[in-house]
């Protein structure tokens, strides 16, 4: 197949089969499918024209997947970031055209609210602005529909669906999808511990990349079977383990998703489990790659225990991955006290 451009080469996600019942989708840069799907379903609705400034808050790979978008259509864009930021991502989105304001965490906001106080600021003072709201934008976990289709088309049989919740994206359009279609499968939430996603406060989020200090729309509760929250050292432990034996050279997210996905499909061997790896690990080969950056920072770890299970977000302890049996609820009937909508802050 010849490609028209590097986002349609990219934009679906590889499947690969690790053993006899479990497959990864294997995305490249995850963000960017729904970075298109917003950008050019708002092209063609009027709901954006050219003459508008595309603004969003991100430090990760939805401004990336928006920056290559908009360089395609040639549209301004902003980004609000923070330090996640590094250097070569900076640099990535600058070259695409991208301007980065890049915003410090405050003990009184929040890193999220930070950008999010920012992100209006910015609208206010410049106008005819365009804010795609990957959080609350159900445009955001319908582009996944692709992917729903792009799995059955591929695979005959699977039970169980695990991925990290961040937007609400991935996991829960994928989700969507196979209820649309009739059939249900097990959906298995990866979260992490100072998230307020499943009703934990909100806290430091060593693994960065999941979780949230807000609360999006687009995360849809009744949806999840199960929820674990694992942490950074036993993360990035999975991340070296699929390069070494896997020769997959994903981020942090992914060995989060592969920790929880592998320990699934050993309890339920006859079952077939889908992981979703959302990236590649090129923004850590100096962390979580390095050996020394890992023992300096206390995340070396010889051996990895079973999860604790839990009958409530608060019994977690922030040193130890727990799982929940989620059961469909709503969050409504968890106390969330520090659970922000993101809507309603910019």
């Amino acid at each position: 197949m010849i490609y028209k451009d590097n986002i349609e080469l990219i934009e679906l996600p590889k499947i690969i089969e690790l053993s006899s019942n479990i497959h990864v989708l294997k995305f490249e840069l995850m963000k960017l499918l729904p970075a298109r799907y917003i950008i050019e379903k708002s092209l063609n609705s009027g709901l954006l024209t050219k003459e508008m400034t595309v603004i969003e808050s991100s430090s990760g790979s939805f401004a990336l997947g928006l920056a290559y978008v908009c360089a395609k259509h040639h549209l301004r864009l902003i980004i609000v970031g923070d330090p996640a930021i590094d250097k070569n991502l900076k640099n990535k989105l600058e070259i695409l055209g991208a301007e980065v304001e890049i915003v410090e965490p405050s003990q009184k906001f929040g890193v999220q609210k930070a950008r999010l106080r920012k992100l209006r600021e910015i609208r206010e003072k410049i106008g005819n602005t365009f804010w795609p709201q990957q959080y609350d934008n159900p445009l955001n976990p319908e582009s996944y529909f692709l992917v729903g289709n792009h799995i059955i088309q591929n695979i005959d049989k699977i039970d169980c669906l695990v991925g990290s919740v961040g937007s609400g994206g991935s996991v829960c359009g994928i989700a969507n999808y196979f209820d649309s279609i009739g059939r249900r499968i097990n959906v298995v939430g990866v979260d992490t511990h100072g998230s307020v996603l499943f009703g934990q406060k909100s806290g430091t989020r060593y693994l960065r990349g999941l979780g949230n200090g807000i609360l999006p729309k687009n995360v849809n509760h009744t949806l999840f079977d199960q929820i674990h929250w694992v942490n950074a050292p036993d993360s990035y432990n999975m991340c070296n383990e699929l390069y070494k034996r896997n020769c997959l050279f994903m981020g942090g997210t992914s060995g989060a998703s592969y920790l929880v996905g592998k320990w699934w499909a050993k309890k339920n061997p006859s079952q077939n489990v889908l992981i979703i790896f959302p990236d590649s690990g090129e923004r850590y080969v100096e962390t979580i790659y390095n050996k020394i950056w890992l023992e300096d920072n206390g995340m070396l770890k010889e051996e990895i225990k079973d999860p604790l299970l839990v009958l409530n977000p608060d019994e977690c302890n922030n040193n130890h991955w727990a799982y929940m049996e989620w059961n469909r609820r709503n969050i409504s009937s968890l106390t969330a006290k520090n659970a922000y909508n993101y809507g309603h802050q910019a």
